[in-house]
């Protein structure tokens, strides 16, 4: 739990975990805090299901794909954060 809240709550990359786990001298290789992020997806992919379901059951969908800096290795890249929510009451015409 600790490593996927640092990852998505605290936007912490999984190498500057294992770089700070190393440093409080218990080493955690990076192949495995992914493989624990990548167990987390698996048993929360239910629930994803169930969001998923929701929100494109509602009567209007939308969307924004906004771009963000994103630090790559020794430079700075521009990636997306993408939403989708949907509307489920009413809206005046």
């Amino acid at each position: 739990a600790m490593i996927a809240f640092e990852k998505f709550g605290q936007h912490q990359p999984l190498n500057r975990q294992a770089e700070r786990y190393a440093l409080e001298g218990a080493p955690i290789a990076l192949s495995t805090l992914a493989d624990q992020v990548g167990g987390c997806a698996v048993v929360l992919q239910p629930l994803y299901d169930l969001v998923l379901a929701h929100v494109f059951a509602g009567a209007r969908v939308h969307g924004d794909d906004t771009t963000v800096p994103v630090l790559a290795k020794g430079k700075t890249a521009t990636g997306s954060s993408g939403l989708t929510c949907a509307t489920t009451a009413r809206l005046a015409a």
